[in-house]
């Protein structure tokens, strides 16, 4: 459904925001294509894409600019830890 919707919108330039559902090869490839931006989230059940993220913010920690924010909160009865890492490219 997004990749249709992104076919119809002029996103040069702008940043698309997504839960997770969309972290997709497909989205993002037709994200960057199109030149825009984006943030989508990433969770444990995305095979071993979360592990090569992490292993590249370690091993490029003292290469690349990484600004971080975390969020802590209770919700439907449990505790959310929410941290949002943005990597500054060139």
């Amino acid at each position: 459904m997004l990749q249709e919707m992104l076919s119809y919108l002029n996103i040069k330039n702008k940043t698309i925001t997504a839960d997770a559902m969309h972290c997709q090869r497909d989205t993002c490839a037709r994200i960057i294509g199109q030149k825009g931006d984006h943030v989508i989230g990433l969770k444990g059940n995305q095979g071993t894409l979360l592990e090569d993220v992490e292993l590249f913010l370690k091993e490029n920690n003292d290469k690349t600019e990484i600004n971080e924010y975390t969020t802590l909160e209770k919700n439907h009865g449990r505790i959310e830890k929410r941290i949002c890492k943005k990597i500054n490219s060139a």
